[in-house]
Formats: structure tokens, sequence, C-alpha cells
């Protein structure tokens, strides 16, 4: 039997912050009117796809590298990978090169072949199951629908976007409450 991970992260804005890139480049874009919780998610704007598309690649492109860990990410990342085996599955379809380098920078505490990416939301389910997550952190609903039941969900809702989403779910705004959660 392959080893067994019972801990999985999502990376972008659940361990990465990308707050500080977001309102640069919503300066670049002409944005900079957005609230913070509409530049997190870029929905409920009337903005082309081509736009957001454009967006996403500036933001997950060279730019990643210089954005922040979240407040308390590597301290808790770093405590509970002492615990216990963890991987992070992240969707990065063009920009791992510079996820991989974030991680290498900002957690060099956690081995490289733990980082997986994929193209889209609905692999990471599979990617959990072969690796026998019991636990996934993400800060996307839609990820933590593809899940299958016996995962342990973990709503990382920084600004707390959905007070009234799916129960299925535990929800916490800081990894502060992440490790409350877990322990």
């Amino acid at each position: 039997m392959e080893r067994q991970f019972p801990l999985a992260f999502d990376l972008d804005d659940t361990i990465v912050d990308h707050l500080p890139q977001r309102r640069l480049l919503a300066a670049r874009f002409g944005l900079a009117h957005l609230s913070d919780a509409v530049l997190y998610h870029m929905r409920d704007v009337s903005l082309a796809p081509e736009t957001v598309r454009a967006f996403k690649r500036a933001l997950y492109g060279p730019l990643s590298r210089h954005a922040p860990p979240l407040p308390g990410a590597v301290a808790a990342l770093r405590a509970l990978t002492a615990r216990l085996p963890a991987v992070i599955i992240s969707r990065r379809a063009h920009g791992a090169p510079h996820a991989r380098a974030w991680v290498r920078r900002h957690l060099p505490f956690f081995p490289p072949d733990r980082v997986h990416f994929v193209h889209r939301d609905e692999e990471k389910s599979a990617v959990a199951h072969a690796l026998g997550v019991r636990v996934f952190v993400d800060d996307s609903p839609e990820v933590l629908r593809h899940l299958p039941r016996p995962v342990r969900k973990v709503l990382f809702d920084r600004f707390s976007l959905y007070q009234n989403a799916d129960t299925e779910w535990e929800r916490v705004a800081s990894w502060d409450a992440l490790l409350t959660t877990l322990s």
C-alpha cells in the first residue's frame, strides 16, 4: 500500500496570500474601486471573460512568487506536518513553476514531492483519493463538493463569503481557527 497523507491543503488563498498582488493588479486593470472580497473571487462584477483570464494569468504568473503567506500559515503547517504527513493539492494549470518556487522559499520544510498540481478543480478529488487524504482544506466550496463524504472538509473562508454555504463542511477564517478545528 502506498503511503497515506491524512492532511491536504490547497495553496492559493489558503496558504498563499494573493491579496497584495490582487490589489496591485486591480490598479493596473482599472479595478481599484473593487473591494478585497470581490477581488478575491472575481465574481459579482461585470468584467469581460478575457479580462478575468488576463488578471488571473498575471496573478498566478511570476508575480505570485512575491506573495506573502497568510498570517499564521507557515507556523501552523510546520506544527501540523510535524504530527501528520501532508500534501498540497493546487489547481495551477500554467503557473506551477512559480508556485513551486513559492513553496521552496516559504515552506522549505515541505517536501517538493508532496506538492501536486491539477488543471481543473474536480481533479483535486482524484488526487486526494489516491493519496488517502482524510482532511482537505480549501478556499473553494466547489472543490469541497467534489470530495467524497469520508473526507473531512474544511472551507478556508477568510472573507466570510460563504456564511450561508453548505453545512457539509466546517468553516474557518484564519490559520489559528484552523489549528483549533484540527486539534
